[in-house]
């Protein structure tokens, strides 16, 4: 027979029907909460039932809904002294009092570090470490022991821990395919229950978490618009006429295409060169990438003389200590100052004294000399070793129109890790070899024992190759001081093997020729040469001045990163342009974007997700494109740059699309710019009201909610509301970016072993 009149039931007691009785299905790891009421006659039925599994029974005529494994959790203030309402929650609502300590994907460094030789010919490896890390995972963390986990894996694995292997939970349907699409790594879980499900599931956008009417926790696609609709045009009809959700077109208003905007990220080659033969100043072109030896004063006030790139012109004035002025115009102030026992600070008394470590006395810095009393002049000669041919300042008219400035090059050293490679620097220093380098360096000649090593990686100068980064790298590591003001300094790396034991910021030489024959280009300590050869630096020869001093003159060349400042519009930037056609083979199922009518949207990538990296490769023209790209061939920047879509000549866009690897921008590009326009889809919005369908109540694709309500007496009307939010559940980059790109800006290795 059929039931006439609504009933509804909890724990088989009958619920009071003065006031409405909701109950819903909705997302996420917090439970639904609802009140209900019941005569005070059968409260302490009720009250047996607290924090025990008990099923929500509503018999609607014809039809009936068992929703189970709801919760009695306390008494609620009543709106009369004969009924007595309590709260009533999901099974989700314990799922805050376990912890779950679990650890998916931890990553480990193996492996070991090699070392690069910058140049064939240098028989001492006297080289820079490198890094070549390789990874894996630690076998606590895999699956078994053996294989890594993937994402729907994980989740399983988290629900299994958290309701039993059998009945609590299930998988419906999941936002990426398995077999790892999206590759989990480094997530360590030590939360709450309820906490760590709902950050394992944020990993895996697009995954949504509900508990049905049987009270099975159940994971599905949140982004499957097919599904919705289908699910919808299953339900009964609706109850009343205009609250029917509606196919949101958007076409209209879809953009035609995504820009993707990355900022470039481009290498500059930067020039010192010096020459101490006329003891002046080289002249300086303003709008050359030039670098100055600078130092900086140590006096409370120094009168100095230095050039201007931004004037063009030479400037004078007193500076206070700590500023940072050229070497150069720096001697001649203290030259202007020293005491009558100071020898000339010059470069002359620099060259002389620098290698036998007679600067302090040469200068007059020696601890009895009564002008010296409070010191400064030791600090002064201090500030000269520290920073002679060492530190330099980029040409400020550059540093003017430069965002910023890091001591990297474009290249990536590790493709997964992202690790990009060290600045780099060309040009000559000199190599003093420890007691086993000069043993080493006897091996391949006998009479190179004690020899110093000259080294000379300027282009044209001895080596092979016309483009500087072509040429090997001195082992130097180049490290910014000031990033704001442009100033670098350089350190020798030396050799992991023992074979160094100094060096000297520029070649030795000999201040004369032995008769008609320049001497070898570093001295020996062969004593049976010593009337030939000076047999250490700085010594001299009988009836000669023949010493072994610095260089007169000296080149470098240093590879640093840039991000153009200038000019200050979009101009500065490297734009994708996607379409929608181009992104719909990244979703699973179909999304309604397709011929979309509206303006380009603009989106910008920060840099510290993903940049346009330009590599320097040719210098000639990379000089000319510089000089264009910063504006420097105009007194107004924001009227220059080069837009986007024009090749930059002489660089290497090293992530292009075309390059084999995976870690190009189109790809990410593509992954932004269908996660923008998931907000543009065409989708169901609204609500719709039914009766109870004749299937249970559930939650399919993008909804929000299902919730079900009986009115209150005497109507006791049941009807069911689901809720269409009309905007898509996004889908984050992340998961739609091609493997290699995904595990560039993430920094996911990958895993050898048994990658399954």
């Amino acid at each position: 027979m059929a039931i006439l009149k609504t009933l509804v039931t909890f724990g088989g007691v009958p619920l009071g029907g003065v006031q409405s009785i909701v109950w819903a299905f909705t997302t996420g790891t917090a439970p639904f909460r609802s009140a209900f009421s019941v005569r005070k006659a059968d409260w302490p039925k009720i009250q047996a039932m607290i924090g025990k599994p008990q099923d929500l029974v509503i018999s609607d005529r014809s039809r009936k809904i068992r929703i189970q494994k709801l919760y009695a959790l306390h008494q609620l203030p009543s709106d009369s002294p004969a009924r007595v309402t309590f709260e009533v929650a999901d099974k989700r609502h314990w799922w805050q009092y376990p912890i779950i300590s679990r650890d998916y994907n931890m990553a480990k460094k193996t492996g070991n570090r090699i070392f690069l030789t910058p140049a064939s010919s240098i028989k001492v490896p006297s080289v820079k470490s490198i890094s070549d890390d390789q990874y894996d995972y630690r076998q606590y963390s895999l699956k078994d022991g053996q294989s890594r986990w993937t994402a729907q894996d994980a989740v399983r694995d988290l629900l299994e821990q958290l309701e039993g292997e059998a009945g609590g939970h299930r998988i419906d349907s999941f936002p990426i395919t398995d077999g790892g699409q999206f590759a989990l790594q480094n997530v360590m879980l030590h939360d709450s229950a309820d906490v760590a499900l709902g950050r394992l599931l944020s990993f895996i956008p697009g995954t949504q978490i509900y508990v049905d009417v049987s009270g099975t926790a159940v994971v599905f696609d949140g982004a499957d618009l097919d599904a919705t609709e289908r699910h919808k045009e299953s339900l009964p009809v609706s109850t009343y006429a205009g609250d029917f959700p509606a196919l949101i077109d958007r076409k209209a208003i879809r953009p035609s295409t995504i820009k993707v905007h990355y900022q470039r990220e481009v290498e500059l080659a930067v020039e010192y060169e010096d020459d101490y033969t006329g003891q002046t100043s080289a002249g300086l072109n303003k709008n050359d990438p030039f670098v100055q030896n600078v130092i900086p004063t140590t006096d409370p006030e120094t009168e100095v003389s230095y050039f201007d790139p931004i004037a063009g012109e030479f400037v004078n004035g007193p500076v206070p200590a700590g500023t940072w002025v050229p070497v150069f115009e720096w001697l001649q102030a203290m030259n202007d100052l020293k005491g009558a026992e100071s020898e000339p600070w010059t470069f002359k008394t620099i060259r002389e004294n620098w290698i036998i470590g007679n600067l302090e006395g040469a200068l007059g810095a020696r601890p009895n000399v009564d002008q010296d009393l409070l010191g400064s002049i030791s600090a002064r000669v201090e500030a000269l070793k520290a920073n002679f041919r060492q530190t330099f300042q980029i040409n400020r008219r550059y540093m003017e129109r430069i965002q910023d400035i890091t001591a990297i090059r474009a290249n990536v050293l590790n493709p997964h890790t992202g690790h990009q490679g060290p600045s780099r620097a060309w040009g000559q220093i000199c190599i003093v070899p420890s007691l086993k380098g000069e043993k080493i360096n006897q091996r391949f000649d006998p009479d190179r024992t004690g020899y110093f090593t000259n080294l000379d990686t300027i282009p044209g100068n001895g080596t092979n190759n016309d483009n500087l980064t072509e040429n090997p790298a001195l082992p130097l590591n180049v490290e910014m001081v000031d990033r704001d003001l442009g100033i670098f300094h350089i350190s020798f790396q030396s050799s992991p093997y023992g074979t160094d034991a100094g060096w000297y910021p520029c070649h030795l030489e000999f201040e004369t020729k032995i008769g008609n024959q320049v001497p070898p280009k570093t001295h020996g300590r062969d004593l049976s040469k010593m009337d030939t050869e000076p047999v250490t630096a700085g010594a001299k020869l009988e009836g000669s001045t023949n010493g072994q001093f610095l260089a007169e003159k000296m080149e470098m060349r240093f590879i640093l990163s840039i991000i153009p400042g200038a000019p200050n519009n979009k101009t500065r930037y490297h734009v994708e342009t996607v379409s929608a056609a181009d992104i719909q083979p990244l979703y699973r199922s179909q999304y309604r974007i397709q011929s979309g009518q509206g303006p380009a949207l603009e989106v910008f990538i920060s840099p510290g997700e993903q940049a346009a990296r330009f590599a320097w490769q040719v210098d000639t023209p990379a000089k000319a494109t510089m000089k264009r790209l910063l504006g420097l061939d105009s007194e107004n920047p924001n009227s220059a740059g080069i837009p986007s879509g024009e090749p930059l000549d002489g660089f290497l866009l090293v992530n292009d699309g075309d390059q084999k690897g995976g870690r190009h921008l189109k790809g990410h590009a593509l992954a932004v710019a269908a996660e923008v326009i998931s907000a543009y889809a065409d989708a169901l919005q609204g609500s719709v009201k039914t009766r109870l369908p004749a299937q249970n109540v559930s939650l399919v694709g993008n909804m929000s909610a299902a919730a079900i309500e009986v009115a209150s007496y005497p109507d006791a009307e049941v009807s069911v509301t689901h809720e269409f939010p009309g905007q898509q559940a996004p889908i984050s980059r992340m998961a739609t970016m091609p493997e290699m790109v995904r595990q560039f800006v993430l920094g996911i290795i990958p895993f050898r072993k048994a990658d399954k």
